[in-house]
C-alpha cells in the first residue's frame, strides 16, 4: 500500500508540477505574488508536525528500527505537494526532488513500513520525481553508508525501477537532456592535456558555490523569534525578489533560469556561443545567483528542496567556465552539471552514477568516474579548508560543511 500511495503522490505532483511551470511561463506576472509565500512559511511554523524533511527522511535509513516510533499525519504530505506547487507557480528559486524523498519517507511511515520497503519507498519518490532510478537506489545505499542485506540490494533498486516505470505508463513525462553522443564527441575534439586545467578550475570553483551554498542554507535558516516570530526578514526578502524581478524583467529572469527549476534554461545554454554571452547574461553570474536565492529560499522554509536548480547552478559553472577557456559549449555541460550538489550533498557515487543515466552510459563511464573523483577531490579539499577555518575560529560545533544537505 505504501508503494502504491508514493507512486500515485509523486506522479500526481510530477505531473502537476510541469502544468504549474508552464502557467508561470505564460504568465510571468504571477512572480508579483512572491511575498505571499510567507503566508506558507508562517502556516509551516504554526503547525511543525506537518512539516516534513530530506535530512530526517534519509536520517531513519540508517535506525535499526526504521520507520518505528515516527507517525505523521496525511496533512504532512498533501501539504508539502501543494505549498511545492504554489512556490513553483510564483517563481521560487526551489527544487523538486527532496519532496519525491519526503513523500517517499510520508507514504512509508503512513503504512508503518520499515527496513528495505522503507528504503525502497524513498528510492521509488526519487526515481518517479528526477527520472533516474539507478541514481535513486545508490543515493539510498550511499546514505545507509553502503550497509544493508540481501533484501535492501535486490528490493530497492527493484521498486524505483518498478515505480519509474508505472509512472511512465501513466502518462509522466521527464526531462529530455541533451544527447551525450554529441557531448562525448565534444569532449574529445577538445583533448585531455586542455581539459584538466579546465578541470581543476572547474573542482575549486564547484567546491567554492557548495560551501557558500550551505553557509548561506545555514544563516537563513536562523530565526529571530523577538521580530514578528521570524518573520519579518524572510518577508523582507520575498517583497526585494518579487521587486527586482520585476525591475529586471520576468522574461529576462526566467531567461536566466533564476526562477523555478532552471531546467528551461538548460537546453539553449548547450548553443551559446562566446561572441553573444554579455556580462550580466553570463552563466557565471547565472551560477551564483541561482546558488543564494535557492539558499535564501529553502531556508526561510519555502517548500521544494535544491537538487534540480545545484544541478543547474553546476550545468552554468562549466559553461561559464567553458567560455573563459574558449572550448565547445555542450559537452562539458555533462562534466559540471553533478558536481555543485554532488559536493554540498556529500554523494560522490550518487553523482556520478546522476551524470550517467542522465547523459547516456554507452561506452563512456569515464565521465562517471571522472565526477565521482571530481566530487571526492572537492569534498577532501573541502574538509581541509574547512578544519583550518574553524582551528581559526576556535570552534568544536558541527558545521553545516560537515554536515551537508542531509546528514
Amino acid at each position: 500500500m505504501a508503494f502504491l500511495i508514493v507512486v500515485l503522490s509523486t506522479s500526481f505532483f510530477t505531473w502537476a508540477l510541469a502544468h504549474v511551470t508552464d502557467y508561470r511561463l505564460a504568465h510571468p506576472m504571477m512572480m508579483l505574488a512572491l511575498p505571499l509565500l510567507i503566508v506558507f512559511v508562517w502556516w509551516d511554523r504554526r503547525k511543525p508536525a506537518d512539516v516534513i524533511s530530506s535530512r530526517a527522511e534519509v536520517s531513519s535509513l540508517r535506525q535499526a528500527s526504521t520507520g518505528a516510533g515516527r507517525p505523521i499525519r496525511v496533512a504532512a504530505g498533501l501539504k508539502q505537494i501543494f505549498n511545492t506547487l504554489v512556490a513553483h507557480l510564483v517563481g521560487a528559486s526551489v527544487g523538486r526532488e527532496a519532496v519525491g524523498i519526503q513523500l517517499g519517507g510520508w507514504s512509508a511511515r503512513l503504512r508503518g513500513s520499515r527496513g528495505w520497503y522503507f528504503a525502497g519507498c524513498l528510492a521509488t519518490g526519487f526515481a518517479i520525481v528526477l527520472g533516474t532510478p539507478l541514481t535513486a537506489s545508490v543515493f539510498v545505499f550511499e546514505s545507509k553508508r553502503w550497509q544493508g542485506r540481501w533484501q535492501d540490494w535486490l528490493g530497492v533498486p527493484a521498486l524505483a525501477y518498478l515505480g519509474y516505470r508505472v509512472s511512465l505508463f501513466i502518462g509522466v513525462s521527464h526531462a529530455e537532456y541533451h544527447p551525450f553522443s554529441t557531448t562525448w564527441t565534444e569532449l574529445v575534439s577538445i583533448g585531455w592535456l586542455r581539459l584538466l586545467p579546465f578541470a581543476l578550475v572547474l573542482i575549486a570553483s564547484s567546491l567554492m558555490l557548495s560551501f557558500l551554498f550551505l553557509k548561506s542554507l545555514e544563516r537563513a535558516s536562523k530565526r529571530t523569534p523577538g521580530i514578528l516570530n521570524g518573520l519579518l526578514l524572510p518577508l523582507i526578502f520575498l517583497c526585494t525578489a518579487s521587486f527586482v524581478f520585476y525591475a529586471v524583467g520576468f522574461a529576462r529572469v526566467e531567461s536566466m533560469g533564476i526562477p523555478g527549476l532552471g531546467t528551461q534554461v538548460l537546453g539553449p545554454m548547450f548553443l551559446l556561443e562566446p561572441d553573444f554571452v554579455r556580462v550580466f547574461s553570463h552563466p557565471l553570474l547565472m551560477a551564483v545567483i541561482k546558488v543564494f536565492l535557492t539558499a535564501a529560499f529553502v531556508g526561510i522554509g519555502v517548500r521544494g528542496g535544491e537538487l534540480t536548480p545545484l544541478l543547474f547552478a553546476g550545468a552554468a559553472l562549466s559553461v561559464g567556465i567553458g567560455l573563459l577557456f574558449g572550448f565547445p559549449i555542450a559537452g562539458l555541460v555533462s562534466i559540471g552539471f553533478p558536481l555543485v550538489w554532488g559536493i554540498a550533498a556529500r554523494r560522490p557515487v550518487t553523482a556520478g552514477i546522476l551524470a550517467l543515466e542522465i547523459f547516456g552510459f554507452g561506452p563512456y563511464a569515464s565521465l562517471g568516474l571522472f565526477v565521482m573523483f571530481a566530487v571526492w577531490v572537492g569534498l577532501k579539499l573541502g574538509d581541509v579548508v574547512e578544519q583550518f577555518w574553524n582551528r581559526s575560529r576556535a570552534t568544536g560545533e558541527s558545521s553545516a560543511w560537515r554536515r551537508g544537505l542531509y546528514d
